[in-house]
C-alpha cells in the first residue's frame, strides 16, 4: 500500500524540510506540513502535539534524523511512526568526486 492519494502528517527538524515535503507530495501524498528547525530537540510535549496532529492522517510520516530522536519519546499507544531513509546517487562528475577524495586522503 503506497502514499499516493494518502494523508501524511509529515515531521521534519532538517535543514530544507520544503524538499523533504515537497517528495512526499510528487508520490502523490497530500501532505501535511510540521516543520521544526534543524537539529531540533523535540519535547514531550511537542511528540504529544504530534501525535494528536496525526489523528484523521494514514501516516505520520518523518526522515531517518528525526525518527531517530523521537523513537524514545514515542508514545507505545499511538499510531506507529514512520520514516524514509534517502540515498544519494550521483547521475555524473564522479571522476570529479574520487579526484576531491583522492585529494582530501592525499592519496
Amino acid at each position: 500500500d503506497g502514499i499516493a492519494g494518502a494523508d501524511i502528517l509529515a515531521i521534519a527538524g532538517i535543514g530544507a524540510p520544503r524538499s523533504f515535503f515537497g517528495q512526499l507530495a510528487n508520490a502523490g501524498a497530500r501532505v501535511t506540513q510540521c516543520p521544526y528547525p534543524d537539529h531540533h530537540r523535540f519535547t514531550e510535549r511537542e511528540v504529544a502535539e504530534i501525535v494528536a496532529a496525526s489523528t484523521g492522517h494514514k501516516y505520520a510520516t518523518t526522515t531517518l534524523k528525526d525518527a531517530v530522536k523521537l523513537r524514545h519519546l514515542w508514545p507505545a499507544k499511538a499510531p506507529p511512526l514512520w520514516y524514509v531513509s534517502q540515498a544519494v546517487g550521483v547521475s555524473g562528475g564522479v571522476s570529479l568526486i574520487d579526484t576531491a577524495i583522492a585529494d582530501v586522503l592525499h592519496i
